[in-house]
This record gives structure tokens, C-alpha cells and sequence, in this order.
């Protein structure tokens, strides 16, 4: 007995995990694969960049905003540049998980998935 379908569930980490697991997955063309992502993330290293890497509650924070807005508005280029390292650090010591990744199949087409993102922490 062969299935028609494969349903395959995922919460939060356990979504970069099944990505991970899915890379070298062989799809079936007979098969029919339907992901549910239940409130999960892109890629690790953004989430672990915006956790560990936070913008300052500067006690002057007009002047800080005034500098935001000069600079282009959001996190400033310190911020920045020290969330671009966490990221590349993530990626350097293969903790990297993207769970976007195992939704392209052969051949560039994307097999069916339900997504609920996880609420942005504030």
C-alpha cells in the first residue's frame, strides 16, 4: 500500500528541523506532500540576529531617533552590522535552519504548505 499523500507538521524550531531533514529528501512525483508550518521562522540566523542584537532604550531617545531618520529610519548601521555578524556566525558553524528551503521540490516547483508565522517578539 503506497500513500497519495504525505502530510507533514512542524512547529516553531521543529519547522527548521524538518527543512533540514527535507534537503535530501527524494520527492515522488505520485505523491502529493502538504507542510503545515505552525508559527515558525524564515531562517534561523535573522531571528537569532533580531534576539541577540537588540537596539538600545537610549535615555535621550529624540536624539536618537533624529539620528534613525538621517541615517534612513530603523536600527541603526551598529545594529546592523553587529546582527549581519550573528548572522554569519549562525551560517559559519552550520547552525543555519531555513525552512523556506524545503518548500521548493525537484525541478523548482513548490509543494502545497499552510504557514502560520509566529507573532514578531517585541
Amino acid at each position: 500500500l503506497r500513500p497519495n499523500t504525505i502530510y507533514l507538521y512542524g512547529h516553531s524550531i521543529g519547522c527548521g528541523i524538518q527543512a533540514a531533514a527535507l534537503k535530501e529528501y527524494k520527492y515522488r512525483d505520485d505523491i502529493r506532500y502538504v507542510r503545515v508550518m505552525s508559527r515558525t521562522f524564515s531562517k534561523l540566523s535573522d531571528i537569532a540576529a533580531t534576539l541577540l542584537v537588540r537596539e538600545d532604550d537610549d535615555e535621550n531617545e529624540a536624539i536618537d531617533d533624529d539620528r534613525r531618520t538621517q541615517e534612513g529610519g530603523g536600527a541603526t548601521w551598529k545594529v546592523k552590522a553587529l546582527r549581519n555578524t550573528v548572522k554569519q556566525a549562525v551560517k559559519m558553524i552550520n547552525w543555519e535552519l531555513d525552512t523556506t528551503s524545503a518548500l521548493q521540490i525537484d525541478g523548482g516547483h513548490y509543494n502545497q504548505h499552510l504557514h502560520h508565522p509566529h507573532p514578531h517578539p517585541h
